[in-house]
């Protein structure tokens, strides 16, 4: 996965060229960071007759990386991820969506409505502190997923109120899997982001 998000991200940074990059106007090179709170973030499984599953918030960061193909459309490799804590595990549980992101903006900067969607991976991994492991009301003593990866979604809108400061709603998900378990994971986020372009 890490080489595949390298190659895009090199891929992203060719198409940028120095004259489009970061001169006020969406079309060419952005980048954005965004952080804000998530809260609902859901995973679920059922293992042997039994159904498990977290509902918690959390916090939430979203990176932006691509291109802008013209002043209201951008291309995007984006990564939107939370952590949360367990009611099962005594590890914190990140999950999150990294992948290709389409932004559409509906009206002039600084004060514009925008939709995005995006379809990319899923991942859900668990987040040990020290070398301590325990499961509280699992079926048996395995450890938790660690690297749950499947098939991911991104969808959602928000408001550019400021050039450069958007707000936004996300709704994340996909069904990760690992080890031949499956499991199905969601989230909501709201983020404040900065992008330059």
């Amino acid at each position: 996965m890490r080489r595949g998000l390298i190659f895009l991200l090199i891929l992203s940074l060719q198409f940028a060229a120095p004259t489009s990059a970061f001169d006020g106007k969406r079309k060419g090179f952005v980048i954005g960071v965004g952080l804000g709170f998530t809260p609902f973030a859901r995973w679920s499984a059922t293992y042997m007759g039994s159904h498990f599953h977290d509902d918690n918030a959390g916090l939430v960061e979203d990176l932006i990386i691509g291109y802008g193909l013209d002043e209201r459309n951008l291309l995007t490799l984006e990564a939107n991820l939370t952590a949360h804590g367990s009611e099962h595990f005594d590890r914190r549980v990140a999950q999150g969506f990294a992948g290709l992101s389409w932004y559409h903006y509906y009206g002039v900067q600084g004060r514009s409505f925008f939709s995005v969607a995006g379809m990319g991976l899923y991942r859900l991994v668990t987040i040990m502190f020290g070398d301590i492991y325990i499961c509280i009301n699992c079926p048996d003593t395995s450890p938790p997923f660690d690297n749950a990866t499947g098939i991911g979604y991104l969808l959602g809108g928000g408001y550019e109120f400021a050039r450069h400061i958007q707000v936004a709603l996300y709704l994340a998900g996909g069904k990760p899997s690992e080890r031949g378990q499956h499991y199905g994971s969601t989230h909501v986020a709201i983020t404040l982001t900065a992008i330059a372009f």
